[in-house]
């Protein structure tokens, strides 16, 4: 009966990571204020915002800046799953594993 219910225990937990990664999101404003990025893990973009003033920018400037923010809000959702996932196993978690855990991203 124990085998039972770890088994039922892992199953939930399984299915509260797989809520956690859907849900999982991280809003991140350029240091300018000229782009808004919402992204989930591993860099899915949920939304982009390029605010009115990103117009006073080149356009290799404001590429930077989109660029950057995509990048930065990619990787706060993934430290924020990781802190949430790591929480429900009772152990760290890096925060991407599939790219050995290093913060950057190609």
């Amino acid at each position: 009966m124990d085998a039972q219910l770890s088994d039922d225990d892992m199953s939930a937990k399984f299915a509260r990571m797989r809520l956690l990664a859907e849900e999982a999101e991280a809003e991140v404003i350029s240091e300018e204020g000229t782009v808004r990025v919402v992204a989930g893990p591993s860099g899915q973009i949920k939304e982009i915002e390029v605010r009115l003033h990103a117009l006073e920018l080149s356009g290799a400037e404001l590429g930077d800046v989109i660029t950057e923010t995509l990048k930065s809000a990619g990787r706060a959702a993934d430290r924020t799953l990781a802190e949430e996932i790591g929480r429900l196993l009772g152990r760290e978690v890096p925060p991407n594993p599939f790219n050995g855990g290093t913060e950057e991203r190609g």
